[in-house]
């Protein structure tokens, strides 16, 4: 029973649980951060043991949990209330997709004029079309949850 105290014990003050959640975060932060070193030593050495393996594989388990997470919640776009809104931030968002998509392109362009000369072409455009598509797919997902969730939440508060 005293355990359980000491892991589960709360605060009425906001501030103090809010202090605690911080510090649970940098602790993960650090964590991942410990994780990712060893994943790193190991395939720059070339050694596929098992630590290499299972630290790859928490950070890769923690990145998709959290990236489903920021998508689904409908907590990304917070000011993105009206139809208006909505439009002009999608307008925004196709840009930053296509600026990303010139950059990755360009990156592997260069990658294959410089350092792989033996690369496909299609190699080149294949992965930057899956990279596209997949950044596209999580920023409107993350926009069409967050609209709902905001027009849901002005809805309500207009029939108040």
């Amino acid at each position: 029973m005293k355990l359980k105290s000491l892991f589960h014990k709360k605060s009425n003050d906001e501030y103090v649980e809010q202090k605690k959640t911080q510090f649970k975060i940098e602790g993960l932060y650090i964590i991942l951060f410990l994780l990712l070193l060893n994943a790193l030593q190991g395939i720059i050495r070339g050694d596929a043991s098992d630590h290499v393996i299972l630290s790859i594989g928490i950070i890769a388990l923690y990145s998709v949990y959290y990236l489903l997470r920021k998508v689904f919640t409908g907590l990304e776009y917070p000011n993105v209330a009206s139809q208006k809104r909505y439009r002009k931030k999608r307008k925004e968002i196709v840009l930053i997709w296509i600026t990303s998509f010139l950059v990755f392109i360009i990156a592997n362009i260069g990658d294959k004029l410089f350092f792989h000369q033996d690369r496909n072409w299609m190699d080149i455009i294949g992965v930057s079309s899956l990279f596209i598509i997949f950044l596209f797919m999580i920023e409107y997902f993350s926009l069409k949850k967050s609209y709902e969730k905001n027009k849901s939440l002005t809805d309500d508060c207009d029939n108040m």
